[in-house]
């Protein structure tokens, strides 16, 4: 990396880290959306896969997050079959 005037090296290394964990988010969901692929039919597939490509950032994450919500054990009533 050069440094410029008008971006210290800092702002390098911060950008760079950025991009990095942005790459480290998508092929994560990437690889949970392929290995998992019996969850979703054919049509939810191809679109996770389209908007995972198109809005990395954001779509991981949120992909991530529904995952992790769909996989979470049942708590309470519903666990114990009260309700």
């Amino acid at each position: 990396m050069s440094s410029s005037p008008e971006f210290p090296l800092a702002y390098d290394l911060v950008f760079a880290a950025i991009a990095l964990l942005g790459l480290a988010l998508l092929i994560t969901a990437l690889v949970f959306l392929v290995r998992k692929r019996e969850r979703y039919t054919g049509m939810e597939f191809a679109l996770w896969l389209v908007v995972l490509l198109a809005f990395p950032f954001v779509a991981s994450a949120i992909f991530l997050v529904l995952r992790r919500r769909e996989g979470a054990p049942v708590r309470g009533a519903a666990a114990r079959g009260d309700g």
